[in-house]
């Protein structure tokens, strides 16, 4: 009686498996460390993408603040204030509430047209 497999088909098989669990272990690790390399840069680039978010939001921000600041200093403003504080009238320029309203929509308009936003 013969056995089932001859030698040169067991040597076949052997070498055959071989070579597949070796491809599959390769291919996992390179699987593995393509993923972990992917994963990093991607995350690199979040960062990235986050501080640039962050320093354009940090512009708008600055860019609103200067303009209040420029507003707040201009002659209507602070006369409205003063305005609010003593009664309804200024006292260093003897305006009421309703004229540096005013010269406050005025320079509103004004600032509309010039404006570059």
């Amino acid at each position: 009686m013969r056995p089932p497999f001859s030698l040169r088909s067991k040597i076949i098989l052997l070498v055959s498996g071989t070579a597949f669990l070796g491809s599959v272990l390769i291919g996992g690790l390179n699987f593995y460390h393509t993923r972990q390399v992917a994963t990093e840069h991607a995350v690199e680039d979040l960062a990235e993408q986050t501080r640039l978010a962050a320093l354009n939001v940090q512009a708008v921000y600055a860019s609103a603040k200067d303009d209040a600041m420029v507003v707040l200093s201009t002659p209507p403003i602070q006369g409205f204030i003063r305005s609010l504080e003593n009664g309804g009238t200024d006292p260093s320029k003897e305006a009421s509430r309703t004229q540096w309203r005013g010269f406050r929509k005025n320079l509103t308009r004004r600032s509309s047209k010039c404006s570059t936003h």
